[in-house]
């Protein structure tokens, strides 16, 4: 009987995240928009070209059923010729009890990890990320 209760409980912390962790979806859910890309404020230079790459816009928005989306503007511009480029993105999102998150794409592919600070995310870029040379910290927020 004892070993039943221990597993109810355990079961149940699981459920509502942990200890520490996220009650439900709702805690995660909103609009919440890119407001720093490795400490430094949007626009964002991506690369110094040719052509030059600049993070314009992004903004993610995480559903109460588990998906997201992400929308956002890049540019590029050589010899002198903006060109504007959209970003759009999105899949399904987990969290664990220790408030980490994680956007997965529909093939699968994480596109950022990290974590969920209340009305703040710091995710990693996963596959595919704009920001070469490591981790990219990318600062979300509502």
């Amino acid at each position: 009987m004892r070993h039943l209760v221990v597993g109810l409980v355990v079961v149940a912390a699981l459920a509502c995240g942990g200890a520490g962790g996220l009650a439900d979806q709702s805690a995660v859910s909103g609009t919440y928009t890119l407001v720093s890309v490795k400490g430094q404020p949007l626009p964002f230079t991506i690369s110094a070209g040719p052509p030059k790459s600049t993070l314009t816009s992004d903004v993610l928005t995480v559903f109460t059923g588990g998906s997201w989306s992400e929308t956002g503007t890049y540019s590029t511009t050589q010899n002198g010729q903006a060109t504007v480029l959209p970003i759009n993105d999105g899949g399904t999102w987990i969290h664990s009890a220790a408030r980490e998150v994680t956007f997965v794409r529909a093939d699968g592919s994480v596109a950022y990890s990290g974590t969920f600070l209340g009305l703040t995310m710091k995710l990693n870029r996963g596959a595919g990320g704009f920001v070469p040379g490591g981790a990219d910290v990318y600062v979300f927020a509502k």
